[in-house]
């Protein structure tokens, strides 16, 4: 069978983009499937005033020149499904009007809460937010300015506004899919299906040798020096959270990813060690004794638990979306209230206090991500969706 991967390319790249990649390799590595891709990259877009208003304008008219060259991808390849991932800014959901007019089933990856909120994290001034969800427009994204730039929400609401009164997802998607089974039900409720639950694919980072450093499990005669953070440097991502945690144990903590403009005030046993990926990033979960996921907003999987998993570490998460789905408590990890320092502390404190519980942890973490969440696991599940839809 032919399948066509198509995926707009953050101008951060994101965890969006990592499962994307991860898809296309993992169809690649069968035998059974090939695969085409119709990939652009938000950065192709003009700075300033020129590439904002033209990304605002793709997403509420069909951008012709896209979309003529995706139009000729399509009838050159002629694909027997299409996986779309992210499609705004550049490529748009205008493309999915091309493969129904066609007869070729369309499935839909759902990264974020992009279906059901302008901004895609149903928060507003860093509080969970309903009002796109529950009210009768878009609107209130651009009165309440939840990009914090007045031309952004505006822009953000014009578009999941035109979405919306179009139904063009709804119309023109055969399946969605969901990592977690919370994101199901959240994507179900909101009059969107059918909905499938498959989990993202979560791999050992690139570059990693394939002895025993990437057979999960603590190195032996090491207990990890640190208890480490990967991620955005965001508020939801409840980093104030985890640095008064870290102030009140004293416990080394490490934190990786893009610091931005987030104000920070880090205690004496912190420090931020910037954005990793690939063989850095796999040393730094190695390195440590077990990963904190301490996020305040319901996190539709949870990428970075599942990767700590994976590498044989156990994870201290909050009860918050996919989270909690990801990480069983005293099975894989500790689950914590969010947004609650003091219980995150006394969990960082238990497993801090006890490495041989540690590698237990980590050790039922990493089979249980074998089983479910493996490349050939996720591949064979999507070959099985497409024949079905096909």
């Amino acid at each position: 069978m032919k399948i066509l991967q198509v995926h707009n390319v953050t101008r951060f790249r994101g965890g969006g983009d990592r499962v994307f990649e991860l898809t296309v390799a993992g169809l690649r590595a069968r035998e059974d499937v090939e695969v085409i891709t119709f990939v652009k990259d938000s950065a192709e877009l003009a700075l300033g005033l020129r590439g904002k208003v033209g990304a605002a304008l793709n997403g509420v008219r069909a951008p012709r020149a896209v979309l003529r060259e995706f139009e000729a991808v399509v009838e050159r390849e002629r694909p027997d499904v299409v996986h779309v991932h992210e499609l705004y800014p550049y490529i748009t959901p205008w493309a999915l009007v091309t493969c129904s007019e066609r007869g070729i089933p369309v499935v839909m990856s759902c990264h974020e809460f992009r279906l059901t909120c302008p901004v895609g994290t149903h928060l507003r001034d860093g509080v969970g937010c309903r009002l796109c969800l529950d009210g009768p427009s878009s609107w209130p994204c651009a009165t309440h300015n939840c990009r914090g730039r007045r031309s952004e929400s505006f822009a953000f609401a014009l578009r999941h506004g035109k979405a919306r009164k179009t139904e063009v997802f709804k119309k023109h998607v055969g399946c969605f899919l969901a990592a977690s089974d919370f994101m199901r039900r959240h994507l179900e409720a909101a009059g969107f299906g059918p909905v499938r639950h498959v989990p993202f694919p979560i791999v050992i980072h690139e570059g990693e040798s394939s002895d025993g450093e990437s057979k999960g499990g603590f190195e032996e005669g090491v207990d990890g020096e640190y208890a480490a953070f990967v991620g955005r440097f965001v508020p939801e991502k409840g980093i104030h959270t985890l640095l008064e945690a870290a102030r009140v144990t004293g416990i080394p903590v490490k934190l990786a990813g893009r610091v931005g403009d987030l104000p920070l005030d880090l205690p004496p046993n912190a420090a931020c060690v910037g954005e990793l990926r690939g063989a850095d990033l796999a040393a730094f979960y190695r390195g440590a004794r077990f990963l904190v996921v301490p996020s305040e907003w319901d996190e539709p999987y949870g990428l970075v638990a599942g990767e700590a998993q994976l590498h044989g570490r156990p994870v201290i998460a909050t009860r918050v979306g996919g989270l909690q789905e990801l990480v069983s408590e005293g099975e894989t990890g500790l689950l914590v209230g969010s947004g609650d320092p003091a219980a995150l502390a006394a969990a960082m404190k238990t497993l801090w206090s006890d490495p041989e519980r540690c590698r237990r942890l980590g050790a039922t973490g990493r089979s249980r991500i074998d089983a479910t969440a493996s490349l050939p696991v996720h591949s064979a599940r999507l070959v099985d969706l497409y024949r079905e839809l096909m």
